[in-house]
């Protein structure tokens, strides 16, 4: 007996836009706004293209989830004698949460105000970028979230110099110099940061949310002005410029 894999061609916009219209029908009398939602619109319409371009979108992967079990769970469970396995879970996760409280509070006092960048991975020029990635993609592997990172890199550092109307093509050019670092201790949480594509043999971009400034909060999908994200690059910029 032979069994054949038969894939037939589906139009994913077709059958999103198939359900959608049955749905509203349905459901557009119980809406004050009768289901005009931006969120149902972003969802019909964009939703495809932004998982074909960036992957699972926020709220909607188990990444996150997956971390917190792992922290929460998996952890506190192996380094139990699996005897009364709750209540030996409840107090490592109440232990760790109250030393990572006081470790907070500390580092609050001491006034500490810079955020420590670690684990160096590469110092180059900016107009050099491409011959230092070149050559270090020969000799590294680099995660997919990395490679997508490079491929935006200088649109999004020309974007992050534009903000800064002082700054001047003649001061960028020839005078930028980038340090890549690993990871990154925040001094506002004392939580490790990381973007690296090996981390004991496993891509690690950790996963952050963001309070967004207010004049900026509706350019974005927000949950009560915090955005959710994934750092792919931890960098330092220096621009040696003389005035």
């Amino acid at each position: 007996m032979e069994v054949t894999n038969i894939k037939e061609d589906v139009d994913d916009d077709k059958l999103i836009t198939d359900w959608i219209t049955a749905f509203v029908k349905l459901f557009q009398h119980y809406s004050r706004s009768e289901l005009k939602l931006p969120k149902l619109h972003n969802w019909v319409y964009h939703i495809i293209n932004s998982i074909e371009e960036f992957g699972a979108i926020n709220g909607y992967t188990t990444e996150t989830y997956e971390f917190l079990h792992k922290d929460y769970v998996k952890n506190p469970y192996r380094s139990s004698n699996k005897r009364e396995l709750m209540g030996q879970i409840i107090n490592t996760v109440q232990h760790k949460t109250t030393l990572k409280y006081l470790i907070h509070q500390t580092k609050q006092k001491k006034s500490q105000k810079f955020t420590s960048l670690k684990g160096l991975l590469g110092k180059f020029a900016l107009e050099n970028f491409d011959e230092f990635f070149d050559s270090y993609k020969e000799k590294n592997s680099l995660a997919s979230d990395a490679l997508l990172a490079l491929s935006q890199f200088l649109i999004v550092l020309n974007e992050f110099f534009d903000l800064d109307d002082n700054l001047t093509e003649e001061m960028i050019i020839n005078n930028t110099i980038i340090s890549w670092y690993s990871y990154t201790n925040m001094t506002a949480s004392g939580d490790c940061v990381r973007a690296v594509s090996k981390y004991y043999n496993e891509p690690e971009f950790s996963n952050v949310s963001i309070n967004m400034n207010v004049e900026e909060a509706e350019d974005y999908n927000t949950n009560e002005g915090t955005c959710f994200g994934k750092v792919l690059f931890v960098l330092l910029l220096n621009i040696l410029y003389n005035i």
